[in-house]
């Protein structure tokens, strides 16, 4: 998965095969040439969105695509046709990172301000929200999302201000409950953890950091799984495969690399 942001004021999402190959001015500059006819896009978005656009996801079923942008709105798109379904508004914040419930009816949304809020997928309604832990120092550098359990509890792993790492979930009350803190605050002269993403299951959670480490930590309690040959710049994004098995990082430095989880290499 490729995102190039663009700060202009309309965007389009191209969609290749269920993938979100870039997000670009709409439309594009006359002298860009069409993409071959054996890749032309299947499906396009005409996304209303006043700001760049961080975040695309796809339900679980594959009937729906949410959007997420600085505009602080999330949108969702029937993705067979493309039809905008609903505008969730409501964020104070700009909208970094989204994650769907398996059965693909809720989403959960957040961003730098640390508050989760929580969507029905087919009416657009807000079903709650959850605060950040006091002790998260906002605004957060990097925040991911995931639902555990029997899909119900939103879990969110957040880099602060001062570097530190904390997972924390829904707790007694509906308030935030620490689960871990993943990863101390850095010191004077370190490089900070730059991306997180959470495994599909909702078990691993895998963190880059400026000097281009990259390290896999146990979700549930926040112990070190894995720490994964590092690149020579920051790594600054991830993608799971979708059962889990395989982590795909990418780095300022060009370069990709892919590990197995079960092995760590």
């Amino acid at each position: 998965m490729l995102i190039k942001n663009c700060l202009l004021s309309r965007l389009t999402v191209v969609v290749f095969m269920q993938s979100v190959i870039a997000v670009c001015p709409a439309p594009l500059p006359a002298q860009t040439p069409p993409p071959p006819a054996s890749k032309k896009p299947e499906l396009v978005l005409n996304i209303g969105h006043v700001a760049a656009v961080r975040a695309v996801v796809f339900s679980p079923d594959g009937t729906t695509i949410a959007s997420a942008a600085d505009d602080r709105t999330v949108k969702l798109w029937d993705a067979k046709n493309g039809v905008l379904r609903h505008t969730l508004t409501g964020h104070t914040a700009p909208v970094t990172a989204l994650a769907f419930a398996p059965d693909s009816k809720s989403l959960l949304s957040t961003g730098p301000d640390g508050t989760v809020r929580g969507w029905s997928v087919g009416s657009g309604v807000r079903q709650g929200s959850l605060t950040p832990p006091d002790t998260v120092k906002l605004p957060l550098r990097a925040v991911a999302v995931t639902l555990i359990g029997e899909g119900t509890t939103p879990l969110v792993a957040g880099v602060g201000q001062d570097g530190a790492v904390t997972l924390w979930k829904t707790g007694a009350n509906d308030q935030a409950e620490v689960v871990a803190a993943v990863a101390p605050a850095t010191k004077e002269g370190e490089k900070p953890v730059l991306s997180v993403a959470f495994s599909p299951d909702g078990k691993h959670l895998a963190t880059g950091a400026g000097n281009g480490s990259v390290i896999v930590y146990d979700a549930e309690d926040g112990s070190l799984r894995y720490r994964l040959r590092g690149h020579a710049m920051a790594v600054v994004g991830f993608a799971f495969s979708g059962d889990g098995k395989y982590l795909a990082d990418a780095s300022a430095d060009g370069e990709s690399a892919l590990f197995e989880l079960s092995t760590g290499k």
